[in-house]
């Protein structure tokens, strides 16, 4: 997953590269973004950070299940969710997203 991504107008669609770390960075001035985090793996010992950026769109961020979301930011009309499902198993994930939002949502979700 590159460390930064930027898109002008349209919808940015990521795909998790297999391995985790550090913080990300996802702009998007009009549009959507999302990325599918459901295949990658997480570092034990630390968290991994999404920064995300939407002026006029949505954002949408799909993680493997039993993942621990912390989520804050900004919002000014819109909603903000987390929907994480408990894992069957004992999972160490941990993500950290802070959102800046004017008009849409931001939800993390494993569906």
């Amino acid at each position: 997953m590159p460390k930064m991504s930027f898109r002008l107008i349209g919808n940015s669609t990521i795909v998790a590269a297999p391995e985790l770390s550090g913080s990300y960075w996802n702009i998007c001035v009009i549009g959507n973004i999302n990325l599918d985090l459901r295949k990658a793996l997480f570092p034990q010992d630390q968290p991994v950070r999404i920064k995300t950026i939407c002026l006029l769109g949505k954002s949408k961020i799909l993680v493997p299940e039993g993942t621990n979301v912390e989520l804050s930011g900004f919002k000014v009309i819109g909603n903000n969710e987390v929907n994480v499902s408990q894992a069957e198993e004992e999972v160490h994930n941990h993500l950290k997203v802070s959102h800046f939002c004017l008009l849409g949502d931001t939800k993390v979700t494993n569906k």
